[in-house]
């Protein structure tokens, strides 16, 4: 009888713990998806990336300016892209097209990266041209703790990328603003 009562008791350990592990990662995915998040390379990065996953078509964007200056021609030389804080989500701001862009001298968006999927404790990339899956990005990613900048609270996450030329890990943050 004790056997029995210990065995049920590990079985229901195990199977607590399994569920708590299937909650961390929907809480995990739920926590980032559908936000603008701050994209910081390094801790003296002052135009960060602005990351959008979208969970309805499970890709991520980033968001993008360009502005064309000296006279109308389009030439490399007069395309600057300025950081500029986004405007919208990926419906209701997309990118212009390419035909779009021919008549415009500034233009703005959330412009399509890549496919994404958050497992465990791990967000991977991969390319729209990549059918196989053979060539995903990996970043490790755990929540941070709720912070303050000024007068504005954030969400925080902390991604971890192996590099890929010397091996070692590039560590990176990302903030979420919440809204007032």
């Amino acid at each position: 009888m004790i056997i029995r009562i210990f065995i049920f008791l590990i079985l229901l350990e195990f199977g607590t713990s399994c569920r708590q592990q299937q909650q961390t990662k929907a809480d995990l995915e739920e926590y980032i998806v559908n936000k603008v998040w701050l994209h910081f390379l390094n801790e003296n990065d002052k135009s960060p990336r602005q990351m959008y996953f979208n969970k309805s078509d499970d890709k991520r964007y980033i968001y993008s300016a360009t502005e064309i200056s000296g006279d109308n021609t389009f030439d490399l030389n007069n395309i600057y892209s300025p950081w500029k804080k986004y405007k919208g989500t990926p419906e209701t701001n997309p990118h212009p097209t390419v035909e779009e862009t021919m008549n415009m001298r500034d233009y703005e968006g959330w412009q399509e990266m890549d496919y994404f999927k958050v497992r465990d404790d791990m967000i991977l990339y991969q390319d729209f041209d990549d059918v196989s899956g053979k060539k995903l990005d990996t970043f490790l990613i755990k929540k941070g703790q709720d912070t303050v900048i000024g007068i504005f609270k954030y969400e925080t996450l902390k991604a971890t990328v192996t590099d890929i030329l010397t091996g070692k890990p590039w560590h990176q943050k990302w903030v979420h603003q919440l809204s007032d």
